[in-house]
């Protein structure tokens, strides 16, 4: 199942002053004798993710801890700097209790406006109901399934983590008396098929979707179809389980805006409100490796949101057909990474490279070379940059820092990481020099540090903070555990 699965904080605008229909010559003297003056103030305004303000929130100047550079915002959550306190290029982080911490690295002197996520933790909202419009399903040899996912942002797109589409959370579903663990997302309709000489009933028509967060969502409702007998061959057949990608498809599905207020809400969704109607070919990017596990991801935009509509396991360079929706922009995503075996099952390593492209243009995929691991060196981190490549632009460099429970189930783990820090530099780094916050690092968790190179289209000065993921259209990423 899981294979299904796999700013400045604006551009500044120079404003001119009020509009009239004439200038005064002297005050257009004045404001040319001022251009290029360095600011005697400069302002850091801390909100939470809903606009509201952060008292108290702790600001570094630098990467040195010190009383003279280590600051706090007032009940408005402001700080106002003069430029002896932010002289030149220096780290700024921000941080408060509950709160994601974040640093912006290496920034001179300006207005800088933060938004602060909260660090997940419990999970107490949730949705839950059937899947239908499945009609009626005959023992057709092909099994009927049906994942719910929240449609996602930019950001999310961006990072592809499996976590998003596939719930880390299970249900068990008996089939010829065994039971099975299947994700919570997951439904299967009440549906008959036969497995050799044995006729099998598949029945999980629920789907369980837990959130963080109360608000609206776009849900969609995805309606997959995989040969049943041949797929529980390939894998009982240790074949290569990226194969069994190929198998499954998907036709239709359904988007249906929910408002998810407390506690656990029942909704049953359609899956069949949506056809994915318009099939486009799309050529695979360059495969340099028989170990290479390359994907391509059919996407859709809606409202800046994006669903998938289909997936294919590429080999070697080959022209693949995906379905799309004809009701939306389409997207597709090209994913490359390593095949590694731990034990005697076939994972993919945390070297991965990703591009996004819109398909109305003749554009061949172009991604950027995958990274080795950051060192950890002396309290800083070193990096490998990607190589440059021909119309992908330096987009930035993102790292995050994830606490995970160490010795327990994926499963476990999945739902347990929490994000602590993150990182933003609007070029691409080859160190990191880690700031001296006054709580240090946890000691008693496994701690896992993400970087990600971010690429570009567009030849143009970076966005700093969450812009910069909207705005990439590469990545080449990879993790470090510790």
């Amino acid at each position: 199942m899981k294979l299904l699965a796999m700013a400045f904080s604006a551009i500044f605008l120079i404003s001119c002053g009020n509009s009239t229909n004439s200038i005064d010559p002297n005050q257009q003297k004045d404001k040319q004798k001022n251009l290029g003056k360095q600011k005697e103030t400069y302002e850091i305004q801390v909100n939470n993710v809903y606009g509201e303000a952060v008292k108290g929130a702790k600001v570094l100047i630098g990467t040195q801890f010190d009383e003279n550079n280590f600051y706090e915002t007032n009940e408005d959550g402001q700080l106002t700097l003069s430029k002896e306190q932010w002289n030149g290029k220096q780290s700024i982080t921000i941080g408060y209790d509950s709160y994601v911490r974040v640093t912006y690295v290496n920034q001179s002197p300006k207005d800088l406006d933060v938004r602060l996520q909260p660090i997940l933790s419990e999970r107490n909202y949730g949705i839950s109901g059937i899947t239908e419009g499945f009609g009626s399903l005959k023992k057709d040899k092909w099994a009927d399934v049906s994942v719910v996912a929240p449609l996602f942002s930019r950001e999310q797109l961006i990072r592809f983590d499996v976590s998003y589409l596939i719930s880390d959370q299970m249900d068990t579903m008996k089939v010829f008396g065994q039971k099975f663990s299947v994700p919570s997302n997951i439904s299967f309709p009440k549906q008959k098929e036969k497995y050799g000489w044995f006729t099998l009933t598949l029945n999980k028509p629920i789907y369980r979707m837990p959130f963080y967060f109360s608000g609206t969502y776009d849900l969609i409702a995805l309606h997959g179809r995989f040969p049943f007998e041949k797929t529980i061959d390939k894998i009982r057949n240790n074949e290569n389980i990226f194969s069994v990608v190929n198998d499954f498809q998907i036709n239709q599905g359904g988007i249906t805006r929910v408002e998810i207020n407390q506690g656990n809400h029942e909704k049953n969704l359609a899956i069949n409100s949506l056809q994915f109607d318009r099939e486009l070919e799309i050529l695979s990017p360059d495969i340099k490796d028989e170990k290479e596990v390359n994907m391509i991801v059919g996407l859709n935009k809606k409202e800046n949101k994006y669903f998938p509509s289909g997936i294919k396991y590429v080999k070697e360079k080959e022209r693949v057909k995906l379905n799309f929706s004809s009701q939306h922009e389409n997207l597709a995503l090209a994913f490359q990474s390593d095949e590694v075996k731990e034990g005697d099952t076939t994972m993919i390593s945390n070297k991965i490279s990703i591009q996004v492209m819109p398909l109305n243009n003749s554009d061949e995929f172009n991604l950027l070379d995958r990274v080795n691991s950051p060192i950890w060196e002396n309290n800083s981190l070193v990096f490998e940059r990607p190589r440059e490549k021909t119309r992908v632009y330096d987009g930035g460099t993102y790292l995050s820092l994830t606490e995970m429970p160490d010795g327990q189930s994926i499963q476990m783990q999945l739902a347990q990481n929490q994000k602590v820090w993150e990182f933003y530099s609007d070029s691409w780094l080859d160190r990191l020099d880690l700031p001296e916050w006054p709580t240090g690092l946890s000691q008693d968790k496994k701690l896992r540090w993400e970087v990600m190179f971010l690429g570009t289209n567009k030849n143009s000065p970076n966005a700093i903070g969450e812009n910069m993921l909207r705005e990439a259209s590469h990545v080449s990423r990879n993790i470090l555990d510790l």
